[in-house]
């Protein structure tokens, strides 16, 4: 690699794609409130493995689609309220927006998005125990920032202050192959269930950026660290990537890279495990208690770390070279600024330091606590919470996420919905139909935020589909 200017930032400035944490997500989820006490088939392999036995039979679900976005740095409450107008912001406007957006010059705020596609998972329950088996490719994307880069766009470089520029990146693509075991005890009323997985990463990365922006009697003086790690198809395009030049990409890396971001090829492996247990109180109530991504994938393949040189960029000025202006560059002023201006940036953002080295990603492990009453063999009703247990990237925040929801049905038509609060966001709303003849079944299911100011701060939005599923 020959030119790096600012990679950092500029990922971590590009990459703002923005959703509720910690519970496994598809249609069939959604109609079970997302509960652990409340899951059936085939999503007890992802959200809580004893309640792969229940009803006796077999189950197979195909092509369950499920993408998620948000965070508490999607704020369009504030958007509407100050920039939509596009009219110029006075200090005192900017600071009001940023106070209340982001707090104090530390505080970040996050973004992330989680896309999931279940090939296909089958389960299969005798009276006494039950197997299950799932192929999933996973995407998880984070990013957080500090309110400097708003400072810095809103107020520009003329009001003498100093601006904490802050953030990180972190984003992950695998393929997941899980198998599942429940068995009954206690008179069939406890049921404890296993579900290990084999992690299979396509690529990864991992960057941090912590600096400060200091702008003082028309000077700038930028000082800045960083460091990212990358394993995959990233680092090829890296290689070629000149943001100085702006060459074409490498068609050879983006096709390598696209492949690896659905979650094929293998730069690195990992094992996770998914526990639980379920007990039946009585006929109609039940309580499920999970643990789930408990895991790590280490990338070994194609992994490198890249860290800065300079830590320094200092901007005093133009200094005007008249004889230069008119013999290298004809008389055009706006071609001799340019240059110098790439010259400063190179001097300061060019070089950087590779080197090559493993390292790790864990699953985003969350615990799960959940409650069901069945009112019928069509009528539910629950709650459910969930907390992140660390700070992977599909964990948005380690704040508990309640869940109160129900389901029902009317003839071909299932209906379900509810409400979910906590987490890295406002309040949710979130339901769902579809069509269940026989033993085939068709759901789709979508989430909300209706105002990113409504008990919590920022927004999320979810898409869930569960094309085919069937139970024999």
């Amino acid at each position: 690699m020959r030119r790096l200017i600012l990679c950092l930032t500029c990922i971590i400035i590009g990459q703002s794609t923005a959703f509720a944490q910690f519970t496994h997500s598809s249609a069939t989820a959604a109609l079970q409130g997302f509960n652990p006490a409340a899951v059936q088939g085939t999503d007890a392999l992802f959200l809580n493995p004893a309640a792969l036995q229940q009803v006796p039979g077999f189950k197979l679900a195909l092509v369950q689609i499920d993408t998620r976005a948000g965070g508490s740095l999607l704020r369009f409450d504030l958007y509407n309220e100050y920039l939509r107008s596009n009219q110029t912001l006075s200090t005192g406007e900017v600071d009001a927006l940023l106070g209340a957006w982001f707090g104090n010059e530390t505080a970040v705020r996050t973004a992330g998005a989680i896309n999931q596609i279940t090939l296909f998972a089958l389960a299969y329950a005798t009276p006494r125990q039950a197997f299950g088996l799932a192929l999933r490719m996973r995407q998880h994307h984070r990013m957080r920032m500090n309110r400097g880069l708003l400072d810095v766009l809103l107020k520009g470089t003329g009001e003498d202050r100093r601006v904490p520029l802050n953030g990180s990146l972190q984003a992950i693509s695998f393929a997941e192959i899980t198998f599942g075991y429940a068995h009954r005890f206690m008179n069939d009323k406890l049921r404890i269930g296993i579900a290990p997985k084999l992690l299979l990463g396509g690529q990864a990365i991992d960057a941090t950026l912590t600096s400060t922006a200091t702008f003082s009697d028309g000077a700038i003086e930028h000082t800045f660290d960083y460091q990212m790690r990358a394993s995959g198809a990233i680092n090829d395009l890296l290689e070629g990537f000149d943001l100085f030049a702006n060459p074409e990409p490498n068609e050879r890396a983006l096709d390598t890279f696209g492949r690896q971001l659905a979650g094929l090829g293998v730069n690195g492996k990992g094992f996770g495990i998914n526990l639980g247990l379920h007990y039946r109180l009585s006929k109609q109530a039940e309580i499920g208690i999970s643990f789930t991504d408990v895991g790590v994938i280490n990338w070994s393949a194609q992994s490198k770390t890249y860290t800065p040189v300079q830590h320094r960029f200092v901007f005093n000025g133009i200094n005007l070279q008249l004889q230069r202006l008119r013999e290298e560059y004809e008389g055009d002023l706006g071609a001799y600024m340019a240059d110098q201006l790439d010259s400063l940036a190179r001097a300061a953002y060019e070089d950087v330091t590779i080197t090559e080295e493993a390292f790790r990603s864990p699953l985003p492990a969350a615990f799960h606590i959940g409650t069901a009453y069945r009112a019928g063999k069509q009528t539910a009703i629950g709650a459910a919470l969930s907390v992140g247990l660390n700070d992977a990237a599909g964990n948005l925040s380690r704040k508990p996420i309640v869940t109160v929801g129900g389901r029902t049905r009317l003839l071909v038509f299932p209906l379900f919905g509810g409400i979910r609060a906590g987490g890295d966001g406002a309040l949710i709303l979130y339901g769902g139909s579809g069509l269940r003849i026989g033993n085939f079944s068709w759901l789709i299911s979508l989430s909300g935020t209706p105002k990113s100011a409504l008990m919590g701060t920022g927004s999320r939005f979810s898409l869930m589909v569960s094309l085919v599923g069937v139970g024999i």
